[in-house]
């Protein structure tokens, strides 16, 4: 066993953090392209490749050998055990940026690629000890509630015992992953597992194109509430109304490129919805033939291990029974080397020609922060370093995995953006289409144009485009984007 240690340790990859600081020099050569028009400066943006350096040596084993052995792109594997790992620590931790401003590791990812690349399966194998957790937790919750239901019949047969029958606590289902459920189920969810959840779909599509089913326009007002960690209020139609002061849920799925275009309708542009979505898009990955070589056991268990450390955290509460993070800092030296990068995304966002491009800058500022937080607890969680304070080398691996995140969401925004007839329009047409509500009437419409000198007759003619508009009744209309 210490001699297969060994040679793990060999393979492994060496951490190099001198990359992060080349990063930041290259980010200066990105804004040189800021001047050029958006379809351009995208396409000069290569994506590197993903930096599984960052992590644990023990992780870069994993990843090395689900690569080598089952075929799993890195990149998936990688982003996938980022996703499960803040599922983990939930609640439990945050990060406090500046005074007043502190995060919890909150998460989205879509993994993007063909059908048939194997995208699917490293996102199982990483979920795999949450699903594990989750389906014991189902069986003890099964018999908690047969002896519920056991103490509630009893006492309905005796009288003597009806106070014993109204004191008795129906238990609740603990878990740490679900994969569809409308708003009102989410939020009860949320409200009994306030250490925190994530959403997994095999196929993301899906969860876009149910957006707005139950209730249309307030789902997505619920999501970005969840992202920014404000509280969420949901009256209940069938019951009384859910405060929920942190939530947490992530998700997470697989997409394919060919179906880009759902992500960016209803409004996910405008309102900055999909530029809250870490997205994973390797370059040229292909479908592989299969391996040979077996996989070591050790490696599933000690994956299993990690997320178990994670998970094993205990969730801290106050007095009202709200969630009360362990809060971590920068160390000084990280805070100067996050400091450094933060003022040249800055300069990034304010040189950006698109409001799209700017916004995609500013989310990264968040999760740069969020990414830190995950990166420093995988340390801890695999014996690499303590969990007192979020130091310089989990700083320099947020920012490398950030910077592969800034490529892969210029890349979808590039493709979203050319299936978008908005992004098509004439700047003042498209600044027109942005500044309208959802739903509204020709008056209102009439209005907005007028707050922005736009023609009242050209506005008549821009509503007959039924590609961008569609007519719900006499005088109402409905953006189709």
């Amino acid at each position: 066993m210490n001699e297969q240690k060994g040679k793990d340790e060999k393979n492994a990859i060496a951490p190099d953090f001198t990359a992060a600081d080349n990063l930041l020099e290259g980010l200066r050569e990105i804004a040189s392209l800021q001047s050029l028009e958006p379809e351009h400066q995208i396409e000069e943006v290569k994506i590197p490749p993903f930096p599984i350096q960052v992590f644990p040596k023990e992780m870069q084993r994993i990843i090395k050998s689900t690569k080598d052995n089952l075929k799993f792109p890195s990149d998936y594997m990688g982003a996938s055990m980022l996703s499960v790992a803040a599922t983990a620590i939930g609640n439990t931790h945050m990060i406090v940026v500046r005074s007043g401003w502190e995060e919890a590791c909150l998460l989205w990812f879509a993994l993007h690629g063909k059908s048939g690349v194997n995208k699917s399966h490293p996102l199982t194998f990483a979920l795999a000890p949450l699903f594990r957790r989750d389906e014991t937790a189902f069986q003890k919750y099964g018999e908690q509630l047969a002896e519920y239901n056991r103490q509630i019949t009893s006492a309905k047969e005796d009288e003597a015992q009806q106070s014993s029958k109204d004191k008795t606590k129906k238990p609740t289902l603990d878990r740490h992953v679900i994969s569809d459920c409308t708003p009102e189920a989410l939020a009860v969810t949320l409200y009994w597992n306030r250490r925190g959840i994530s959403l997994y779909f095999d196929e993301l599509a899906g969860f876009f194109k149910n957006f707005g089913r139950y209730n249309k326009g307030s789902d997505q007002e619920m999501w970005l509430s969840i992202w920014s960690g404000k509280v969420v209020i949901i009256d209940r139609k069938t019951g009384e109304p859910i405060r929920i002061s942190f939530p947490f849920c992530g998700f997470i799925g697989t997409m394919q490129l060919g179906i880009l275009d759902e992500m960016g309708k209803d409004g996910r542009t405008i309102n900055g919805f999909i530029y809250r979505i870490l997205n994973v898009a390797p370059e040229d990955v292909k479908k592989e033939y299969w391996s040979e070589a077996e996989m070591e056991p050790e490696i599933i268990e000690s994956w299993d291990r990690i997320v178990s450390r994670l998970s094993d955290l205990p969730l801290n509460l106050d007095e009202h029974g709200a969630p009360a993070p362990t809060k971590l800092r920068f160390s000084p030296e990280a805070w100067e080397v996050i400091k450094v990068w933060q003022r040249n995304n800055t300069d990034l966002s304010n040189k950006a020609s698109d409001d799209a491009i700017s916004g995609i800058y500013s989310k990264l500022e968040v999760y740069v922060c969020r990414i830190a937080l995950v990166v420093q607890m995988l340390r801890w969680a695999s014996g690499e370093a303590e969990k007192t304070e979020v130091d310089l080398c989990s700083v320099d691996g947020a920012i490398l995995l950030i910077e592969y995140f800034r490529s892969t969401a210029l890349k979808i925004h590039s493709i979203i953006s050319k299936n978008n007839p908005v992004e098509q329009l004439p700047q003042d047409k498209r600044n027109l289409y942005k500044s309208l509500p959802k739903t509204f009437t020709t008056e209102v419409g009439i209005r907005t144009a007028q707050g922005i000198d736009f023609p009242e007759r050209t506005f008549k003619r821009f509503l007959t485009e039924k590609n961008l508009f569609e007519k719900v009744s006499r005088g109402v209309y409905e953006k189709r984007f």
